[in-house]
């Protein structure tokens, strides 16, 4: 009878594994925009720091719902918030560019933390903030993949304005960060931005390249598509779980 109930246990919290599994990443992808925002709400949580300010954690989807409950959490602190750190798998491009602009606003420093996923739009985000305000850990993760092609045609800039220009694409935001990262992905033979696949890579590796772009070879981390990505999501959940 204990060994019954021992596998039913088991199988109930790797159901339950899988279904939060399912809700950080679609089977499709990254969440991307698609003109609509159906991505739900990011968790907020406000640390706060005397006299510095205070922290914060912004982790989920980048939508009008995030948005919102980070505009509110923002003016109950008083704007009194100096870092955010973020952890998302992207959303909406528009407003990833507007949380940049109020983070910028009130002088908070955006930062990535170590094992940190930042995806799609959230790489957004890193980019339009200003540089001095935007700090990654080494250990930091960013995952770039092509525009969809259920996208519509008017994209965004990076000053924040509409336009129709082709070039105003995602490779525009990457070069932001590094025009020697956006010159490096272009130049892999598997052409994570043209190919579903995508790929992730550390912050340490993106210095590394922006450095020097020959010294990683791109096919030896071309493995790092969104499948991979979804294994390593897996792997972390496993681990913080036999951690607690």
């Amino acid at each position: 009878m204990a060994v019954q109930s021992a596998r039913w246990i088991s199988i109930i919290i790797g159901t339950l594994c899988v279904v939060v599994f399912a809700v950080l990443l679609p089977p499709s992808g990254p969440a991307t925009s698609d003109g609509g925002d159906d991505f739900g709400a990011a968790s907020i949580d406000y640390q706060s720091k005397v006299p510095a300010g205070g922290t914060l954690l912004v982790v989920g989807p980048i939508g009008s719902m995030t948005l919102r409950d980070v505009q509110s959490t923002i003016d109950q602190a008083r704007g009194l918030v100096s870092v955010v750190s973020v952890r998302s798998l992207g959303g909406i491009d528009v407003t990833a560019v507007e949380l940049a602009r109020i983070f910028d606003t009130i002088g908070a420093d955006l930062i990535l933390e170590e094992n940190a996923i930042c995806a799609s739009a959230c790489v957004i985000l890193v980019a339009a903030m200003s540089e001095g305000h935007r700090h990654l850990a080494p250990g930091s993760w960013l995952f770039v993949h092509p525009e969809s092609p259920a996208l519509p045609e008017i994209r965004l800039d990076p000053s924040g304005s509409a336009a129709g220009d082709p070039d105003d694409s995602m490779d525009r935001w990457i070069a932001k960060i590094s025009t020697n990262w956006l010159g490096f992905l272009q130049g892999c033979k598997m052409q994570p931005l043209s190919q579903r696949g995508g790929l992730a890579m550390t912050w340490a590796e993106v210095e590394q390249v922006d450095k020097d772009p020959s010294s990683i070879d791109c096919d030896r981390i071309a493995y790092r598509d969104i499948e991979w990505l979804r294994g390593k999501m897996t792997s972390d959940l496993h681990l913080s779980e036999n951690a607690l």
